[in-house]
C-alpha cells in the first residue's frame, strides 16, 4: 500500500497539490468534508448512484493515503455550483451536472481527467502513479456508461 512506500522530498512537495484534486474529486463524488458552495445531489438512476458513490470511496481512499504522505495545508472552499460549471461549459441554456446522471457522468469525465492529467505529468517516472489506475478506471467506468448514451441528444 502506499503508506509502505518510501517518498523522495521533491514528491512529498509535489503531493500537496493533487491532496487538493483529491478534495474537489471527493466532494463531488461525495460531497465529504466542509460543504462546498452550490453542491446538491444530482438526480441519479440507482445504478448512477451506485457507481459514483465507489467512486466516492475511491477518493477518500485516495485523501487518506496522500495524508499518510504529506501534511497537507488548508484548502480552498470549492464552488460546485451549477454555475460554476456552466462558466467551464458554455452552453445555452446553461449546463447544469445535477440535472441527471447523464449531465452528471459528463461533469464527472472531466474531474477524473484533471487528477490523472495531473499525476502524469507531476509523477512521470514515480512512485505515486499508484494512485493513477484508479483514476484511469473511473475514467473507464464513466466513458463506458456514456458510449450507452451516444446517440441520444443531450440538452444542456
Amino acid at each position: 500500500t502506499i503508506h509502505h512506500i518510501r517518498f523522495a522530498k521533491a514528491d512529498v512537495d509535489l503531493l500537496e497539490f493533487p491532496l487538493n484534486l483529491e478534495f474537489f474529486e471527493a466532494e463531488f463524488f461525495y460531497m465529504g468534508g466542509s460543504t462546498p458552495l452550490g453542491a446538491k445531489k444530482a438526480n441519479l438512476d440507482h445504478f448512477t448512484q451506485d457507481v459514483i458513490l465507489q467512486f466516492a470511496y475511491q477518493e477518500v481512499g485516495h485523501l487518506r493515503a496522500i495524508q499518510k504522505v504529506v501534511k497537507g495545508f488548508p484548502r480552498p472552499l470549492l464552488d460546485l455550483s451549477k454555475e460554476s460549471f456552466a462558466k467551464t461549459v458554455d452552453l445555452s441554456p446553461p449546463f447544469d451536472p445535477y440535472y441527471n446522471g447523464v449531465h452528471f457522468l459528463l461533469a464527472s469525465y472531466l474531474i477524473p481527467y484533471v487528477g490523472l492529467t495531473g499525476y502524469v505529468e507531476q509523477f512521470q517516472n514515480s512512485k505515486p502513479l499508484v494512485l493513477e489506475g484508479v483514476e484511469s478506471g473511473q475514467d473507464a467506468v464513466i466513458r463506458a456508461y456514456l458510449y450507452e448514451h451516444a446517440k441520444e441528444i443531450v440538452s444542456p
